[in-house]
């Protein structure tokens, strides 16, 4: 299920997705809307905090938590955690060893569950329905 949040005409280019004053810096696009013409309004990003709200009070855990074996939703794909070394970073690695990666201790990320994912989203779209 993919949400769509509230957007609005991009402020800094008045929706050309193109600055020809700045064409000398990637090409004049846009750095705020990166050319799509359009931004997340404000309604859009309030919408966006509670939803994450919600996501991290049902499936967040703290990098200092993670074990071997873990499920996680990084970026929308589902990753395995492999092995965790623990420092000033926690860094966690895959499996078959290919990808490593560095977090600090306080970051808040999310356990891969599609069910609890799936009504958590659904239950947003019906905004009368959050509880």
């Amino acid at each position: 299920m993919r949400i769509k949040l509230h957007t609005e005409m991009c402020s800094r280019c008045g929706g050309k997705g193109y600055l020809p004053e700045h064409k000398n810096v990637a090409g004049g696009v846009c750095a705020k809307c990166r050319g799509s013409r359009i931004q997340i309004s404000r309604k859009g990003r309030a919408a966006e905090r509670l939803l994450s709200k919600k996501l991290d009070a049902a499936l967040g855990i703290l990098a200092t938590d993670l074990e071997p074996g873990m499920e996680l939703n990084v970026e929308g794909n589902r990753s395995i955690v492999g092995s965790v070394k623990r420092n000033a970073l926690v860094f966690v690695t895959s499996p078959d060893g290919n990808a490593r990666t560095g977090y600090p201790s306080n970051t808040m990320l999310r356990q891969w569950d599609p069910e609890v994912y799936d009504l958590i989203v659904s239950t947003f779209t019906h905004p009368g329905r959050i509880g």
